[in-house]
This record gives C-alpha cells, structure tokens and sequence, in this order.
C-alpha cells in the first residue's frame, strides 16, 4: 500500500451520493494536496475539464468550491491558467470558528479545550534544547510591557492575543497553533471576555511568570500558570 496515497474521509463515512461537482472537486484536490506545493501550474480549464471529464459548468462550480478553500488560483492571460496555492491558517481558523459559533458551542468548552492546548505548547517550548526559542515568549513581553496601562485596549488585546500564538507557533505544531488560533477567533467574538484594564494586567502577569518558567526549562510551573489562566477566564464568565 503506497503511505503517501491521501485517502478521502468522505469515502468512508458520508452515505451521501456526491454530485458531479462534489467529485470533480475531490478529485483536483487530492492532486493538489498530493503535490503540496504553491504555484504548481494544473492545467488550463480546458484540459482540466478534458482530465476530470465533467462539462464546462461542473467545472466552474467545483473550481468555485476549490478557490473558497484557497486550495486554487487563477492567471489570466497568456501563460495563464489554473495554479496550487496554500490556504492561510487564519482562512481555516476562521471558518472552524464559524463553524462552532453556529454550533452554539458553549464558551466553557471552548476555553477548556484552548487550555490543554497550551498547556502542551507551553511544554514544548519549555522542553526546547534552543534557548532562543525559549526566550522569546518573554522577549516579546518585554517588547510590549505595561500593555495593560495603554490607552488602546483594543491594541492591547491584539497584543496580548499575539503572545499567544507566538507560544502556538514557537511550539513547533501546527495542530496546535491552527486550533489555538481557532479558539481565539471564537473568543473574540464573546463580550464576556472583553478585556478592561485590569483584566490585561491579570492575565499579563501571569503570561510573564509563565514566560519565564518556559525559559528556565520548568514545564510544571508553566502549565500551572497556564491553569491558573483559565481559572481567571472561568471567574470573568460567572460573574
């Protein structure tokens, strides 16, 4: 069995039928993950359509279904065609946020979730043989100190929601750093969790501590301190 072989989810789990379209879209998007490289010339719509044997409106639409994905560009012109592009992580992050908010998935879940996700970036980062890597949580904290005293609450925010998906980033896992950055387009969306002043300075405190545990290599004491974030988020929810 060849490993690299991308299998197709739906095959095995949706009793739907899929359409035309539906197939001609599944099967140019394996091709174009299977290649996982940008800017890979597939074809011009003609050959396109000659290849998945579909007519010129099925085409069209599954093309549609594939751009939405930001799987799929096109060039117009002489030399122009159909090109692989990467989808952005914030494109992704932002549709499984959508996605949950239709749900009505509970804040609580959602909080308790982004938790044990960086309790285990924050592990990473603590465990990292760099000391670059491990300094840098605290670097930027530095970088932004006081943001809790800005007279821009809403830059403050953005700031302090950049600290964490830079741990998401320094953990050197996407699976966490895509659905940490889910978790916080979804809290974005919660009055509840609007920041005040003293909320910044709550939480930033306990960002330095964790900081600096992560750079001293002491993963125990920056998962607590991670916890103890939550809590403080818990709190906010219930009063």
């Amino acid at each position: 069995m060849n490993e690299n072989k991308l299998v197709n989810l739906s095959d095995d789990f949706s009793g739907d039928v899929e359409s035309a379209v539906e197939v001609a879209a599944r099967r140019l998007r394996d091709d174009i993950l299977q290649r996982a490289e940008v800017g890979v010339f597939l074809g011009s719509e003609d050959e396109l359509m000659q290849r998945l044997a579909v007519s010129r409106a099925t085409f069209r639409l599954a093309i549609k279904l594939l751009e939405h994905e930001e799987l799929v560009t096109i060039r117009r012109g002489v030399g122009g065609g159909f090109f692989t592009r990467r989808p952005s992580a914030n494109a992704v992050a932002h549709m499984a946020a959508v996605y949950l908010i239709f749900q009505r998935t509970p804040l609580v879940d959602v909080l308790r979730t982004v938790m044990a996700l960086r309790v285990e970036a924050v592990r990473q980062i603590s465990l990292h043989a760099d000391i670059h890597v491990r300094c840098a949580p605290r670097l930027y904290l530095e970088q932004n100190a006081d943001m809790y005293n800005w007279d821009d609450v809403r830059e403050a925010t953005r700031a302090l929601n950049r600290y964490h998906l830079l741990v998401a980033d320094l953990s050197g896992n996407k699976v966490l750093e895509l659905f940490i950055n889910v978790v916080r387009m979804f809290g974005n969306r919660s009055d509840a969790l609007a920041f005040t002043r003293e909320r910044l300075r709550e939480h930033y405190l306990l960002m330095q501590g964790e900081a600096a545990a992560m750079e001293r290599g002491d993963s125990a004491v920056a998962e607590t301190l991670v916890r103890e974030q939550l809590d403080v988020s818990l709190r906010w929810l219930a009063t």
